[in-house]
């Protein structure tokens, strides 16, 4: 599943490419231009890493979202057919199906939240 992202990556990194060029063209010494250099890099690749991770908890919530109601309207279609008498089962089935369904619809968003928002170090 391919997401949009709307931050153009190609042209913060021309930018920061940009202001690479400018600030060696002032005359600093090749120490200097270096250090900018890997800062830049560096830059760059913690960019990256943050646009990457984003895309990757969009993917995530989108599929605990999807499953846990696909999940529920399951059950849901499961409880009907048992009232109306169309599938017969033991009410112990009954109860861990309906104890589950909570856990699931519960225990997925839980702990994609306590990914998305860790405790402070």
């Amino acid at each position: 599943m391919a997401t949009t992202n709307p931050i153009d990556t190609q042209e913060i990194f021309n930018n920061f490419n940009n202001r690479e060029a400018h600030l060696g063209a002032s005359g600093m010494n090749t120490e200097d231009n270096q250090e900018i250099e890997d800062r830049s890099k560096q830059r760059q690749a913690e960019l990256a890493r943050y646009i990457n991770d984003t895309s990757l908890k969009k993917t995530l919530t989108i599929f605990v979202i999807s499953f846990t109601s696909v999940w529920s309207i399951a059950i849901l279609a499961f409880l009907f057919l048992y009232g109306f008498g169309k599938i017969n089962c033991s009410d112990t089935v009954l109860i861990a199906l309906i104890t589950e369904t909570l856990i699931t619809v519960l225990g997925l968003p839980l702990v994609v939240t306590y990914h998305f928002f860790p405790k402070s170090r």
